[in-house]
């Protein structure tokens, strides 16, 4: 009785020929792969500043939406308590470590190089970058005298920057103010749109507009308006204890979590 496979026996090369044969080149490892560690159940991935610039002008170059997060410690604390912004975080392209805090957990996870990629460190790597390859940048965010001597900062380091800024609302925009916003952005042609909102506020601002704005969408925080010729020395601010005391729910999950283990997620896989 014949086989059913006709070629069954009669291999169309030898055996030894077929062993002396390379291998097919294995797939080259993907550079966009995500690499990251899990900090108080919220993804943050593991890259460098270098990376994540590098990475944001390509998005950019393309004229793709995506979202760039970066998470701070009292960002993550209050996403463990918040199901709607944990999964407004693990829906963005980049969530970065943005503070010495996070960065820290990070290397606890087994990310040992990660260092914190501040607002202003990647902002101002990214204008230089921006100025380089002819993009046109817009801020939206902060106040407007604020936001002016951030324009006027960064015209005057990159001459050659296409800049535009919109402050942000100080109350709560109507569903037709908001679309308005939004087709003004648009129509600057910006590539790159840096948003300085409250932490929580900025995550859902941005993915609720990411079919809107046709762009690379960076969340920086309120901070982002003020550039390194502006930095002082801040006096404390009323919210100071809160800030110290989330800190410290902060670094006692971390080291519960390193010393008993991660209690199992109580957030649902957004993807």
């Amino acid at each position: 009785m014949r086989h059913p496979d006709p070629h069954f026996g009669y291999p169309t090369v030898s055996w030894r020929t077929n062993e002396l044969r390379s291998a097919p080149p294995s797939a080259a490892r993907h550079r966009f792969l995500r690499q990251g560690a899990l900090v108080l159940d919220t993804h943050i991935d593991a890259i460098d500043l270098d990376s994540a610039a590098q990475r944001i002008l390509t998005w950019s170059s393309r004229q793709q939406s995506r979202i760039v997060t970066l998470c701070r410690v009292d960002t993550l604390v209050q996403a463990s308590r918040d199901p709607s912004l944990h999964r407004a975080i693990a829906q963005a392209d980049l969530a970065l470590p943005g503070d010495s805090g996070v960065a820290w957990a990070m290397r606890r996870e087994g990310q040992r190089k990660q260092q914190a990629l501040t607002a202003r460190e990647l902002m101002w790597r990214h204008l230089a970058q921006a100025e380089q390859a002819g993009q046109a940048v817009h801020f939206h965010g902060g106040t407007q005298a604020s936001l002016e001597r951030l324009l006027t900062s960064a015209q005057a380091a990159f001459p050659g920057l296409q800049v535009t800024g919109t402050p942000g609302a100080t109350h709560a925009p109507t569903p037709a103010e908001d679309l308005a916003l939004a087709h003004r952005i648009t129509s600057t042609g910006a590539q790159v749109v840096f948003v300085g909102l409250e932490d929580a506020a900025q995550v859902h601002w941005m993915n609720a507009h990411r079919s809107q704005v046709r762009a690379v969408m960076i969340g920086l925080g309120p901070d982002f308006a003020q550039p390194p010729a502006l930095s002082e020395p801040t006096q404390p601010s009323p919210g100071l204890r809160a800030r110290l005391a989330t800190r410290v729910v902060f670094f006692a999950r971390v080291l519960q979590n390193i010393l008993l283990g991660a209690p199992p997620s109580r957030h649902e896989d957004p993807r």
